[in-house]
């Protein structure tokens, strides 16, 4: 049976952006639990822009109030255990994030990392909390990570991503764009000087679509 487990990074990424305290990450979890999710996910990072300790403790509460999974993930050398060992959640991702790292991009390379992990695996088991580990998505990993005691395996999506990304496409230049005034607070411009700078794109360029953002604009 497959099981939601809703992530809220982001919602305390945009939370963090502003000294309102909104959006709220708890009430954000509440919405997700009502609408038939299953847990929920945070990953706290050491640099704190997104989940951080506080929301970690108020969501464990709540979850655990409501009966419904935690699931922490993070890099266990880089201050995850002291969350788990506090909060106990139901599951605790281990992730091979580097500290200033963007997003999470490749899994464990357990071949050289297992000896360092296999006592963390053991001691998050004996707290009772179920061990996944982000791995590539490859049978092989999945393999090793099940060697190693882990009872779920999380895979990192960045393959995918590279082989869904578009293909290139040609690029802009001055043959393929058409002169087009810019929009004033009184209307379209029309002074030749100012249309001959600014300028939109009639070429295949996936990043302008007609919305004065190409590159190789002039403006």
């Amino acid at each position: 049976m497959t099981l939601l487990s809703a992530n809220l990074n982001k919602i305390a990424l945009l939370r963090n952006t502003r000294t309102l305290g909104i959006p709220s990450v708890v009430h954000a979890a509440g919405l997700a639990l009502g609408a038939g999710a299953h847990g929920i996910t945070v990953h706290p990072r050491p640099d704190g822009r997104h989940v951080r300790s506080q929301d970690v403790r108020e969501l464990a509460a709540v979850l655990r109030d409501r009966g419904a999974e935690f699931n922490i993930e993070g890099n266990p050398f880089h201050g995850l255990l002291e969350f788990v060992r506090e909060v106990r959640p139901a599951q605790c991702t281990l992730v091979p994030d580097e500290t200033g790292a963007f997003t999470s991009d490749h899994g464990w390379d357990l071949g050289r990392e297992g000896a360092r992990l296999e006592p963390i695996v053991k001691e998050l088991k004996s707290l009772g909390v179920r061990v996944s580990l982000f791995m590539d998505p490859v049978p092989e990993a999945m393999t090793a990570a099940a060697g190693l005691g882990a009872t779920a395996s999380s895979c990192t999506r960045s393959p995918m991503r590279a082989r869904l990304a578009p293909r290139s496409r040609t690029p802009c230049s001055d043959a393929t764009r058409k002169p087009r005034a810019p929009r004033s607070a009184w209307g379209w411009a029309s002074t030749p000087a100012t249309i001959s700078i600014w300028t939109t794109c009639r070429c295949s360029c996936a990043r302008c679509r007609r919305c004065w953002k190409c590159p190789s604009d002039t403006r």
